[in-house]
């Protein structure tokens, strides 16, 4: 006893003599570009303990560093890279060496890199149970995510759904259509648990935990046959062979998609049911991508852990948060006080931790009770990772009412958000972070099954104001699209275009439109869904590149050289003959008098009938209508039904 006590002392007065702090172990970088000639400029502070710089570089997406590219003398705080090129991206590590041990920073740069604008597919899985309740922000959320350039496939499945099955119909989405990228879970869809963990260090919590992991992971192999422990004080953690938990502790291979998790279920301290809870959550990440409100781009560090014998938890917070925000703009502030009064784009706080809260930062209940500001937010403790739990810690920024959007667990090990200040979306961050295995320092725990993002991955830091008022007119055979514009500075306009709504977007307009209309002389054959996005160059902390709103939106179904239209739901479903000139159609109503109108688009009658019939199908001939878009009307005493069509010659 007497030697540890010494031990400690011994380790209490090194830290209070050398004054380690969690910063120490991380080197806060910024990064300024020049156009011409090519340069970037990384940035760091003088740091006093410096024995040696070493600068290594890749390009984004490469496992390996290679040798180091620079040596900054220990005075320096700037390296200048002119062996760059405008519109490519480059990732940087900083190792600095000191007596205390080697810190590290990590930055992402670029000069005018282009949009990233069409991401692939997300598959959408939704608890079926809050489906009808919230079918208005479930839409809204796929018409979000469309317009920030994302496919949609969506699946209602009952929360009963076993793991092995919500995987294998993601698994079945990834095999059958190109570039599925991501998956975001919506409700309590059936929780992955797996392995023989606990990154918190605590013998009663050694087992299984969540492993959203698994839903990213479309070829590992995920066994049921190895661990056999039921040590664990929570039953959830309790593994045993053949009970439906997995055996892996580490991911096995990589994952392949970004996965993030919207589940408030069971978080009975909010003042709010499940779906009030999930409402309010979908109504401000809508906000958020919109622009509805804009949080001030800064960061806080809560650290209630400090060096912590070199882990040095909250250094995660410093490393990520520079690049994203400024290395001025990051102060050590307590996060509940703070975010009360003031907003904070990014925060992260750590303490002793249990499943409701973190000692030094606050609890879940504090996140029930007050609005607090800050969007991002990275979090640490003990037994809280383990987020399927009673009004979890994790997941309480989620559903409260403050603007808070995502949560992770950082500290075992380290997440890396650097690639956001490039445009990057969230959900990339973390499957960077799953992925990671050697190329990023992590402390402990990396590629383990337990990492996992708590809310939308698509969300990107930096969101502009999309147009307003986009509309469609038709010219002969081509299209107008027109809108209003942005009340943001910007530089103009992308227009793209898919014939599915929720579908593929392509731009269309090869450069940025300066004003607000744009012609598509050669439309799609079929449907025809328009978005236009605003597009501003964003200069932010780590360089600058081109960044897109979410688009505003028209359609216009249609065939050309012929006769068609699109079927929507409770509207006519029309049958086109373009060899013929035709248009058949199905009266909604037999036996009732149907009048029957069509009309262009300036609401110009240009043929009507009334036709009483038993027969439901019914054709018109339409060959000598001037090519344009109509509409056909059929009315009875039922009510009115419409659709329209296009003509093209």
């Amino acid at each position: 006893m007497k030697k540890l006590l010494l031990f400690i002392f011994l380790i209490s007065t090194f830290t209070e003599v050398f004054g380690q702090v969690s910063s120490d172990v991380a080197v806060l970088v910024n990064a300024t570009v020049a156009e011409s000639p090519a340069s970037i400029t990384l940035h760091w502070p003088l740091y006093i303990d410096a024995a040696g710089y070493s600068i290594y570089k890749k390009p984004l997406g490469a496992n390996a560093w290679g040798a180091a590219v620079a040596n900054p003398l220990i005075t320096d705080t700037t390296y200048t890279d002119t062996n760059v090129t405008v519109d490519s991206l480059y990732e940087y590590k900083i190792v600095k060496s000191s007596a205390l041990g080697n810190a590290y920073g990590y930055i992402l740069s670029g000069i005018k890199r282009h949009a990233d604008d069409v991401h692939g597919y997300i598959v959408m899985m939704v608890d079926s149970s809050i489906a009808d309740s919230l079918s208005n922000e479930l839409h809204q959320m796929m018409i979000d995510f469309s317009n920030d350039g994302w496919a949609v496939l969506r699946h209602d499945i009952s929360s009963n759904t076993s793991p092995p099955n919500v995987r294998a119909m993601i698994v079945d989405d990834y095999n059958n259509y190109s570039d599925v990228n991501a998956v975001i879970l919506i409700g309590h869809i059936a929780v992955p648990y797996s392995g023989h963990l606990n990154p918190d260090g605590h013998p009663d919590h050694l087992g299984a935990w969540p492993a959203d992991a698994y839903y990213g992971d479309m070829d590992g192999t995920w066994t049921d046959n190895v661990v056999n422990d039921s040590s664990a004080s929570r039953p959830e953690n309790q593994n045993r062979i053949g009970d439906g938990k997995f055996d892996q502790t580490m991911i096995p291979g990589y994952v392949e998609l970004q996965v993030g998790r919207i589940d408030l279920h069971n978080m009975p301290s909010f003042p709010k049911t499940e779906i009030e809870l999930l409402r309010q959550y979908l109504n401000k990440d809508h906000a958020f991508k919109t622009k509805m409100f804009s949080p001030v781009v800064r960061g806080l560090v809560d650290d209630n852990f400090g060096y912590f014998g070199g882990e040095a938890f909250a250094s995660s917070g410093w490393r990520s948060i520079a690049p994203l925000v400024g290395n001025n703009n990051v102060s050590e502030l307590d996060l509940i006080t703070t975010c009360t009064d003031s907003n904070y784009l990014w925060s992260y706080g750590c303490g002793g931790g249990w499943f409701q809260g973190a000692g030094g930062v606050g609890t879940s209940y504090d996140w029930a009770a007050d609005s607090l500001q800050t969007v991002f937010t990275e979090l640490f403790g003990s037994y809280f990772g383990d987020w399927d739990s009673q009004d979890n810690f994790l997941r309480s920024p989620l559903a409260s009412k403050s603007p808070s959007l995502t949560c992770v667990w950082s500290g075992r090990p380290y997440w890396q958000f650097h690639p956001m200040a490039m445009g990057k979306n969230i959900g990339y961050c973390a499957k960077l972070t799953q992925n990671n295995t050697n190329t990023y320092w992590s402390n402990y725990a990396e590629h383990w099954v337990h990492i996992a993002l708590m809310g939308d991955p698509t969300l990107r830091e930096t969101m502009i104001t999309p147009p307003t008022q986009v509309h469609v007119d038709s010219m002969g055979v081509s299209f107008q699209i027109s809108w209003t514009p942005s009340s943001d500075s910007v530089l103009g306009y992308y227009v793209y275009r898919s014939n599915e709504e929720f579908g593929v977007y392509q731009r269309i307009s090869p450069v940025i439109i300066i004003n607000n209309a744009f012609f598509d002389s050669t439309p799609l054959f079929g449907n025809n869904f328009y978005q236009v996005r605003a597009v501003a160059l964003q200069t932010g902390f780590s360089g600058n590149y081109y960044n897109t709103s979410l688009g505003e939106r028209d359609s216009v179904p249609g065939f050309f050289n012929g006769i068609n239209s699109v079927t929507q739901q409770n509207q006519i479903q029309l049958w086109p003959n373009p060899s013929t000139g035709t248009l058949s159609f199905q009266l909604p109503q037999t036996g009732l008098q149907n009048n029957i109108s069509i009309t262009n688009l300036q609401g110009q009658l240009v043929y009507q009938s009334t036709m009483v019939s038993s027969l439901s199908m019914q054709t018109l001939h339409l060959e000598n209508l001037p090519a344009g878009i109509y509409v056909l009307q059929v009315c009875n005493a039922k009510g009115c039904k419409q659709q329209k069509f296009i003509i093209t010659k």
